[in-house]
């Protein structure tokens, strides 16, 4: 037996062994970057700058909460989840809210618009960033 063969084909599937992990590097890392997804800063400053004051805001896992929280913005926007309203004072709230002009959802992909799917419209605030909510009679 050639020691040398030996020791190339060693080396030659070492490398290969190697290099497995690492094969579709640059695809996993294209989808995994997020250094250029400023849609959380959109949202942020589509609230901030656009809504009215006392904003009741319908989101789901959105950066709002740090926009309050953290930026100390906005603290007069209430923050509801998917599931909200959910007992009669919170309907009550978001009638008031709807015809007042002050009732927004950031839409969330994979969601259902549950103010669409309720009968009220969705008019653009920024496209795709954030909506208000309005009668279908166009309050």
């Amino acid at each position: 037996r050639n020691p040398r063969l030996r020791k190339t084909v060693t080396v030659a599937l070492s490398l290969l062994v190697l290099s497995i992990p690492l094969w579709g590097f640059s695809e996993t890392y294209r989808q995994a970057n997020m250094s250029e997804d400023y849609r959380g800063r959109k949202i942020v400053e589509a609230v901030a700058d656009n809504t009215a004051p006392n904003a009741i805001v319908i989101q789901h896992r959105s950066p709002l909460q740090y926009m309050k929280l953290v930026e100390g913005r906005r603290e007069d926007v209430l923050l509801w989840g998917f599931n909200q309203p959910n007992d009669q004072g919170q309907v009550a709230e978001a009638l008031k809210a709807i015809r007042d002009g002050r009732l927004y959802v950031v839409p969330s992909e994979g969601k259902v618009s549950q103010p669409e799917a309720a009968g009220y419209g969705l008019v653009p605030v920024e496209e795709g960033v954030l909506y208000r909510v309005i009668s279908k009679q166009g309050t």
